[in-house]
């Protein structure tokens, strides 16, 4: 192992030692991935959610269609479509986006 990567893991691990402190950058990053990529025309100022000790979540809604359907994740985009032809736009559906992590060590 290269010095750098050495000096780089001891650096790494003095900033985030304590579990807390781990815990608040990844609620942190996780709330500025949802501002970047998850805040829609119903969802803003989204916020991550603590559902247990080990789970953190965020989540948004689109209702606009023609949003959802702007999504270039050709994953996604099938999957979308899908769902957008099992419903009448008369029914206003909902997409909802959620992004989970597991923390399985501290």
């Amino acid at each position: 192992m290269s010095d750098e990567i050495k000096l780089w893991q001891d650096k790494l691990h003095a900033t985030y030692s304590h579990p807390k402190q781990m815990l608040d950058f990844l609620t942190n990053t996780l709330e500025q991935f949802a501002y970047r990529y998850l805040e829609t025309s119903i969802s803003n100022n989204i916020k991550p959610i603590m559902k247990d000790a080990k789970i953190i979540t965020v989540e948004s809604y689109e209702s606009n269609l023609k949003e959802v359907l702007k999504n270039k994740n050709p994953n996604l985009l099938l999957g979308i479509k899908s769902l957008v032809q099992q419903f009448s736009p008369k029914e206003n559906p909902t997409i909802r986006y959620q992004v989970k992590i597991t923390i399985n060590k501290l």
